[in-house]
């Protein structure tokens, strides 16, 4: 079951000139919360949080992500894409109030989930650079060129590594799984396997994780970045 709800509607706005008020012109939507989050804008069922577009929390990824994790220590989030914004608070209001029972009813569905990333690197670990250091000229680009089927074919590996090990864990889930994303990231040359499951289920999917693959990498919990927000 996946926990997904669509903020594709939210569109970008012109970024402010300043840290006004959100109350006083385009604002950011960082994530939906439930009703009761500090500092969220009150929308009958659910929260906004908010900052004003342009603001250091909007636009810095890591205090933006500060904020969405300290809602999710309080409650289910819906993180929003970066980008979604609009020209003002009654707009931001009006767009959640009427969608406010499919947002509510997400949160409902996330409960306490977490996202766990499971991450794989498809290329051996003695391997050369994929890129190498940039060389003026031509040579530079035919280097980078050559070098994109190989960080494909290690993305492509990764991911069906990460496949065949969640068909392991389904066989015998160590916790309740909730949802799953598996994504592959030709640019890196690796691949991410994101499962949504209890806040607590850390030590429980490492152990499993290890068991079958201990050169995989187990993060989280997170907030759920991979349910939340649709795929680009």
């Amino acid at each position: 079951m996946s926990a997904q709800t669509d903020l594709s509607e939210v569109r970008p706005t012109d970024a402010a000139d300043d840290d006004r008020g959100p109350a006083r012109g385009p604002i950011a939507l960082l994530a939906v919360v439930g009703p009761g989050e500090p500092g969220a804008v009150s929308c009958g069922p659910v929260g906004l949080v908010v900052a004003a577009a342009g603001a250091r929390e909007a636009e810095d990824p890591t205090r933006r992500h500060q904020r969405v994790c300290a809602a999710a220590l309080r409650g289910p989030v819906l993180p929003a894409r970066r980008g979604a914004s609009f020209p003002d608070l009654a707009a931001a209001r009006a767009w959640a109030e009427a969608r406010a029972p499919d947002l509510a009813d997400a949160l409902a569905r996330l409960g306490d989930n977490a996202e766990f990333v499971i991450a794989l690197q498809g290329a051996p670990a003695d391997a050369p650079p994929l890129i190498e250091t940039p060389a003026p000229g031509r040579n530079y680009l035919r280097r980078k060129a050559r070098a994109m089927p190989e960080a494909n074919r290690s993305a492509e590996n990764a991911r069906a590594a990460l496949d065949r090990l969640w068909t392991l864990l389904s066989e015998r889930p160590p916790v309740p799984i909730a949802g799953r994303r598996l994504l592959a990231d030709p640019a890196r040359g690796l691949a991410d396997l994101c499962l949504l499951a209890p806040r607590d289920a850390g030590p429980a999917l490492s152990k499993a994780v290890a068991t079958h693959r201990p050169d995989a990498v187990l993060t989280g919990p997170w907030p759920p970045y991979s349910f939340a927000v649709p795929a680009p």
